[in-house]
């Protein structure tokens, strides 16, 4: 073999990293003091788990108070709904969340038969909800909005 076959493997096998492998497999072991015992993974195996769990570095589990039950609206005539309270209309429980930019407002819907924890978000557009709308297949009827409440009326099912 000439010297430029040779030149040529030799690049081969370092562009493969095959040398690599054989120059690292040669060297003599490292003691086990000073191995990484978990080369990669950024955890070690030597935690100190007292340390971690000292009680001036807890943090106390907060009580939460539980959410208040929604106010029951009365079965006729327009039902003041405040911002960010609930109010129950039948089967379905309603949330103002305020106004929003485009002649919009935006209402959540909880279907406690459905899902009691998740709410249903909904942008109504002011002047189709002055003419009627519908949400969790109740009818309502826009009557006055303001910044802080909303004046909805339910029309039925």
């Amino acid at each position: 073999m000439n010297q430029n076959a040779i030149a040529l493997i030799v690049a081969a096998l370092m562009s493969l990293g095959l040398v690599g492998v054989v120059t690292v497999s040669t060297r003599e072991p490292v003691p086990a003091h000073l191995r990484d015992p978990s080369p990669g993974f950024g955890w070690s195996w030597n935690f100190n788990f007292e340390q971690a769990m000292a009680p001036g570095d807890r943090v106390e589990p907060q009580t939460a108070k539980p959410p208040e039950p929604p106010a029951k609206a009365p079965d006729a005539g327009p039902v003041n709904v405040a911002i960010g309270k609930a109010v129950s209309f039948g089967k379905v429980v309603v949330i103002y969340r305020g106004k929003a930019d485009g002649g919009l407002f935006l209402v959540d819907t909880i279907i406690p038969a459905l899902d009691p924890d998740y709410p249903y978000s909904h942008r109504i557009d002011i002047a189709e909800a002055r003419k009627g709308f519908s949400l969790a297949g109740q009818r309502f009827v826009l009557r006055d909005i303001g910044r802080n409440n909303l004046k909805l009326e339910r029309l039925g099912p």
